[in-house]
């Protein structure tokens, strides 16, 4: 199943993000990277991604989706996170 890149740059640290959180937790086969930095799973294709999201973001706010491909490394991270990475990232059709 392929796997996606989701990243966000919000521009009004003050308001609340309630829904774009609620979006991305209805993914089964997620992952946060970092505060702005997710991974999903899922069948979609990446603008439906973007679609799903766009709305709830700011007027200023970014928003980048990306289908991440077979050739991606990382370092730095615990056991788990690498765990997890390497389950969902290697060897998908």
């Amino acid at each position: 199943m392929p796997a996606y890149i989701i990243v966000f740059e919000l521009k009004r640290r003050q308001k609340t993000y309630i829904d774009l959180d609620e979006r991305l937790a209805k993914f089964d086969n997620r992952w946060q990277v970092r505060d702005s930095v997710w991974i999903v799973i899922t069948e979609r294709a990446s603008g439906d991604l973007h679609s799903e999201l766009r709305p709830v973001l700011g007027a200023d706010d970014e928003l980048f989706v990306a289908r991440i491909d077979d050739d991606n490394s990382w370092s730095g991270y615990s056991q788990r996170v690498t765990a997890w990475l390497s389950n969902h990232l290697s060897d998908r059709t």
